[in-house]
């Protein structure tokens, strides 16, 4: 499951698990951010961690690792907040959207969150804290492939590349990812923090790999059964290949769990982004069927908290509205819904394709018209990706490196994607020359082109 990133649909997920009886934020001076303060996540596979997914990760020692939330680079960054100075480090995201005029992140979700840290309760100003919300990535183990995966995020992936060895053309690398050698010293001492901390914190996130096939979701089951947390939403992110069986009795774990009184609330963000092949083809690895069975399973358990989550890229927009044709006709206002374009791989950001993506844009948005929930109609934030690549012109470099990826991936995994996708196997020839072509091999080359940005692009 590759890695999320903040949208105003996808911060619902975390304004439903707070309470209008907390107490509310009170450091108000610019450019001070609550994420700063309550936000902390783990990325157990890398050895690092952040407090916000825009901002810088600071790495992670076994001797640093049980005061993870408030290593040197954090406080810092708090100690500059405080001061009403910018304090870098990927802040700068929000920095340049207010400089616009526009309403960034920090302004507009974020401080609205009613997760103060308990220290923060006393005296608003203080920079060495306790989170209350926490994300954990554990290893990359995980049972699908996604096509704008990497092996940092799935194991399937990471033996695929050990078997057919590392990929070099056309400015794309696929490379074997390393192991965090301290992986299994470090998840004993996550395990040695939530026993210390884990009755603080409000939520918490799961990430993967994905959750429900890693042997740390048992774990957890184990862990809030002996430690109570009648305050905490669980929320874990899926993309729901799981044996249905498995998963009807860890759900009733869970239901159990929540009427004891050891667990607040769970939910399930499910990340899935188009419907049927073109779904099997984009999460490689998933099987449709399966797929639809798991998530009618889960919307009929009313007492779970859910939320879709698709990625727009050229491989998955076409056949998008079909997915939310199959998620509306639940007609479950309980439903979430949320959107993101792919900023890494750059190859396949929509933009990076022209106009190519608005006919499926225009219909899911014409569908979700059709939903009288207003949780459905999200449709700012679509109108706002549909006005950029509105805008956009082919990229003729990252066209290239698309294409070049996927024939890659097909021989690998026997696919024709050139079959499933014809229109966009067109589009991407019409659009590119062979002036592109030799344009591109300069580039990777270094060669001068003129196109200083992108010269040593690789």
């Amino acid at each position: 499951m590759s890695a999320t990133f903040l949208t105003e649909s996808s911060i619902n997920t975390i304004l439903m698990t707070t309470s209008i009886h907390r107490p509310k934020w009170q450091l108000n001076n610019d450019p001070a951010c609550q994420f700063k303060w309550t936000w902390s996540t783990l990325f157990l596979n890398f050895g690092t961690t952040s407090s916000c997914h825009r901002c810088k990760h600071w790495k992670l020692t076994v001797e640093n690792f049980m005061d993870f939330h408030n290593l040197p680079g954090k406080i810092g960054d708090r100690e500059k907040m405080v001061k009403g100075q910018w304090p870098g480090n990927g802040c700068e995201y929000c920095k340049v959207v207010e400089d616009a005029g526009g309403i960034s992140e920090r302004i507009g979700y974020i401080n609205d969150l009613e997760m103060v840290p308990p220290e923060n309760e006393i005296d608003p100003t203080e920079t060495h804290v306790t989170p209350r919300l926490l994300e954990v990535y554990f290893s990359n183990l995980c049972n699908m492939s996604c096509t704008y995966c990497s092996a940092k995020f799935s194991s399937v992936i990471q033996h695929e590349n050990q078997k057919f060895g590392e990929f070099t053309k056309n400015g794309l690398e696929i490379y074997e990812w390393p192991d965090n050698p301290e992986y299994e010293v470090m998840r004993d001492m996550f395990w040695d923090w939530m026993d210390l901390h884990g009755q603080e914190l409000f939520t918490l996130h799961v990430l993967g790999g994905e959750p429900l096939f890693q042997p740390e979701f048992e774990m957890f089951l184990d862990w809030f059964d002996k430690n109570p947390c009648p305050n905490l939403e669980w929320v874990i992110f899926s993309n729901l290949k799981h044996n249905t069986i498995r998963l009807v009795s860890q759900v009733e774990r869970i239901k159990e769990l929540i009427a004891k009184g050891k667990l607040k609330g769970f939910q399930v963000n499910v990340s899935i982004d188009n419907f049927g092949k073109e779904a099997e083809y984009a999460r490689h690895g998933i099987i449709w069927d399966q797929f639809v069975d798991n998530f009618t399973f889960l919307a009929q358990e009313k007492w779970i908290g859910m939320q879709v989550q698709s990625t727009i890229c050229p491989i998955t927009v076409q056949s998008m509205w079909q997915l939310y044709d199959f998620i509306l006709n639940f007609e479950d206002p309980r439903i979430n819904l949320s959107w993101n374009t792919i900023q890494d791989p750059k190859w396949f950001n929509p933009s990076r394709f022209g106009t190519y993506c608005l006919d499926g844009i225009d219909k899911l948005i014409e569908r979700l018209n059709q939903s009288p929930f207003s949780q459905h109609h999200n449709i700012p934030y679509l109108l706002g990706i549909r006005n950029q690549i509105s805008k956009a012109r082919c990229d003729s470099y990252e066209m290239i490196r698309f294409k070049t990826h996927l024939d890659e991936l097909d021989v690998r995994r026997g696919l024709k994607w050139r079959q499933l996708y014809p229109d966009l196997s067109e589009h991407i020839e019409k659009n590119i020359t062979t002036d592109d072509i030799i344009f591109q091999e300069l580039k990777i080359m270094g060669a001068p082109t003129g196109d200083q940005e992108v010269k040593n692009a690789t």
